[in-house]
Order: structure tokens, then sequence, then C-alpha cells
């Protein structure tokens, strides 16, 4: 049997996935000109939207382009260790026979630091961090860092404290940062980091449907498809890339070696597929919320569509005043979305069918 084109594994890249080209394309070039806003950039939008594929395939593209490094890796308390360590494992991989003024490595790795005249003085990261980019700059090689999940650890603050002080000295460096909303709200509003408010900020939302249903008949193009089954598949995605997956996937999956997809084939894969998404989305992000948060997302499960928001009072028997405080925090959450004056909808599909299961 073929090899299922659709991968369901978070954190990694899909072997079948729908491009971003533009925003894809606008970074990249922004590389190219070291005054240009695009180069710091910040990527926000919900789980399964694209976040993580789209950083390892920035990450792919510049294999090839020598006068880049590319430090690929996410928010966490040890990250600016790791950003350390591999800026010296990239410096000896690319220079091997040469040494970093004021570094001495010793004889069980990188991890000992960085060393200075007298070998028992280490410095903390913002002096590592400045010796190794100057190494590169000398050899002008820019560094680009690629940070997933963004969180407002001391660890976070401490890399980009310290990225924007070289930043202003001009130095040869692109950031990318990728989040989830809630969790780059609390970046943004971190006193220290107010410079992040000003870098270039960019919504990953919904694909059209369109170029769903094009990628769906060029996979299936092979297979002996029931007419209109691949056109109403493309549409239960609502353009949500993680549930283009797990539909693809799925289908493939239950086409078996007849290669024959219709109604039956597809009712099995989105019954599967909408499992899989409560478990992997809609679970993580209900138990993420405060238990007020989890009572109104629950009354706005019961509402019938168009959802008028300030219905949800009534439900929850508070004021609509009280309730509007949470409309805000889970459009923040990434969970409901703005639909018209005072409507509102959910994010992800079949969010409804989830609540139901509550």
């Amino acid at each position: 049997m073929e090899k299922n084109p659709f991968n369901l594994q978070f954190g990694k890249r899909p072997k079948q996935f729908l491009a971003r080209q533009d925003v894809l394309d606008t970074f990249l070039n922004s590389l190219d000109d070291m005054d240009s806003a695009e180069k710091e950039s910040l990527l926000v939008g919900i789980r399964g939207i694209g976040k993580t594929t789209l950083l390892s395939d920035i990450a792919e593209s510049m294999k090839v382009n020598k006068q880049w490094v590319v430090i690929n890796t996410f928010a966490s308390d040890h990250i600016t260790k790791d950003i350390s360590d591999t800026l010296v494992y990239e410096y000896q991989k690319r220079f091997p026979k040469q040494k970093i003024s004021g570094i001495n490595i010793g004889a069980a790795g990188i991890s000992v630091g960085l060393n200075f005249n007298n070998p028992s003085q280490k410095y903390g990261f913002a002096t590592q961090f400045r010796i190794l980019i100057d190494a590169f700059t000398k050899e002008d090689i820019g560094i680009l860092f690629l940070v997933d999940e963004l969180v407002n650890v001391p660890e976070v603050r401490d890399f980009l404290s310290n990225y924007q002080i070289l930043l202003r000295e001009n130095k040869k460096m692109a950031l990318l940062l990728a989040g989830l909303p809630n969790n780059v709200s609390s970046v943004l509003n971190d006193k220290v980091l107010t410079f992040l408010w000003r870098i270039n900020r960019l919504e990953l939302g919904a694909i059209n449907t369109q170029i769903i249903l094009f990628s769906y008949e060029d996979i299936f193009e092979n297979f002996e498809v029931s007419a209109g089954v691949l056109e109403k598949a493309a549409k239960l995605t609502q353009g949500y890339p993680y549930l283009y997956q797990l539909i693809g996937y799925y289908l493939f999956q239950f086409a078996s070696d007849a290669k024959r997809i219709g109604e039956k084939e597809l009712d099995r894969a989105i019954e599967v597929a909408k499992n899989q998404l409560f478990d992997k989305v809609l679970k993580l992000m209900y138990l993420e919320m405060s238990p007020k948060d989890q009572e109104i997302f629950l009354a706005l499960g019961k509402l019938e569509s168009p959802i008028h928001f300030s219905d949800v009072a009534s439900q929850v028997g508070e004021t609509k005043n009280y309730t509007a405080q949470y409309r805000l925090r889970l459009i923040e959450l990434g969970v409901i979305r703005e639909a018209g004056y005072g409507l509102v909808e959910f994010v992800v599909p079949f969010t409804k069918d989830f609540l139901k299961t509550l």
C-alpha cells in the first residue's frame, strides 16, 4: 500500500502541506535588506493553524543560503543556553580552524560556557551573545532566530532584550517568533519588551477552501472518487490546516488498496478526524481556560447561530456588562472571533460538537 502523504504529528513539517507562499516570500526577501521592517516578525495563531510548519519551511529554504545561520529553537527556560551552544557549534562547523577571540571551550564541550582571561571567570548570556554575534559579523554571516511556542519566561525576556540591544548596533540578524494568541499577549504586555509592539505582526488565519480542494484533487488524482466528495471534504475543513491534514489522512487510509473514495469513506474520515481534533486541539484549549471562561464557552455552545454574545448573559445568570469582559478573553484565547456587530463565531471547526461532549 502507498505511504500516506498526510502527516498528523504536531511540530513536524507535513509531507503534504499548504504553503503560505506570500508570508514565506515576504520574510525571506526581507533578509536581503537589513532595514526591512519584516525581518523581525511575529506569527500569531491558534493550534493547528500552521505556525510550526511555516517556521520549518523557512528553515528548510535557508539551508542553501551560506550567508546565514539559522538558530531553530523554541521558547523555554533554557533558551539562552541553547542559543549560545548552537552558535558556538555552528561557528566551529563553518570555521573549524578558527577560534573566537576570548572564548575557551573545555573538554566537556560547549556546555562549559564562555571563558575569558581568567579560566574560572564565566560571563553571562549578554556577553556570550555579543561575542558570538560579533564573530559571525566579522565573517559577514547573518543569524536568523526562529523561535516557536513563544511564552513569557525570564530566559525568553533575557534573549529578546539582548537581541534588541544588538539590533540597535546594526548587527546582521533577523528574528521570527511564533506563538498562541494568549501567550503572545502576555509577552507583549511585558514592560521590558515594549519594542515588540513595533514588530511586524502576522496573524495566521484560515486557508481558502478552494486551495484545499485543489490540493485534495491533486493528491487523489489516481483514486476513484464519487462526485462532490472532495468538495464536501474541503468545505468541512473551513480552511483549518490541521483539519485538512486529518481528513486527508483518513480519506487516504479508508480508501484502502481499492483506491475508492465515496460518501462512506468520507463519513468515516470525518468522524475519526473530529475525535482527533477534539483531543489534540479543542480539549487543550478548554483546559487552558479559567473556570469562568469555561462556563461562558459552554454557554456559547448552546446558542443558535448566528451567536449574539450578549445572549450568553442569561445563560450564565450574569449581567451583560459582566459577561462582556469574557468576550475579549475568549477572543484573545483564539476560540471565538467577531462575526459582525455584536456577533461572534467559533474559530475551530466542530467546536459546537465538541462542547456537546462535555
